[in-house]
């Protein structure tokens, strides 16, 4: 695979996604969550020197869902991913960027209502003398992206993708996932989190902490300017 950014995004766009040029992990311009993204806009960002990495937003027309697992205990990250196969929520498009952490990569199924975004509690793994390490598993759906290639910015080490990856598949290749499979991820994560002794921070959320977009009239202000109207 060609590893030049400009040509990874035209390859992702070709696969039916919708790539967005990133500084790290964030497309810091204007319109990034709504902008139509076409080969003549991504030529903007065709010799730039900061935007070097790509992304892929979710939602929209591409109905990307990403499962991001933000934990860095291995036997954790196994037993979610043991218990997802379980249910029946496996993908073999999986994203590493700083191991053991892993970000699967789903496609809503058609007619099911749109996740804005979906998060487990935050649980601390408490060791004495040492720093607490916090674990949480989100669901990102509309107005999120997520990082597909580059280099991580803090590990400085390529994202890789082990198994499949979308520069070689097209979007109809990735595994379906319904509305009630996401909320049942959320669910899932928490009891691996108890079960391993992890204790819950002031943080900790419902799986329903921002929603369904189709329930928008029930989020704050807030979060419908984050949602609808950021630019």
């Amino acid at each position: 695979m060609d590893s030049k950014p400009h040509e990874v995004r035209l390859r992702l766009l070709a696969n039916g996604y919708e790539p967005l040029p990133l500084s790290g992990k964030s497309p810091n311009y204007k319109g990034w969550n709504h902008i139509e993204i076409t080969e003549r806009w991504l030529t903007n960002f065709r010799r730039s020197r900061i935007y070097t990495n790509t992304g892929l937003r979710c939602g929209g027309s591409s109905r990307v869902i990403g499962i991001d697992i933000d934990v860095d205990l291995p036997e954790i990250v196994d037993d979610l991913l043991a218990a997802f196969q379980r249910a029946n929520l496996d993908t073999h498009f999986v994203r590493i960027g700083r191991a053991p952490r892993r970000m699967l990569l789903f496609r809503l199924t058609a007619g099911q209502p749109m996740v804005a975004k979906l998060r487990s509690g935050v649980f601390a793994y408490v060791q004495p003398d040492q720093e607490d390490r916090l674990c949480s598993v989100e669901v990102l759906g509309e107005c999120h992206q997520l990082v597909a290639h580059g280099v991580h910015p803090d590990t400085g080490q390529e994202y890789t993708w082990p198994d499949r990856n979308p520069f070689e598949n097209k979007l109809k290749k990735l595994p379906e996932i319904a509305t009630e499979q996401l909320r049942a991820v959320v669910k899932i994560a928490d009891d691996i989190f108890e079960h391993h002794g992890l204790s819950p921070t002031s943080d900790k959320r419902s799986a329903d902490n921002m929603g369904l977009l189709a329930d928008a009239y029930d989020l704050t202000d807030d979060m419908l300017f984050t949602c609808v109207r950021e630019e």
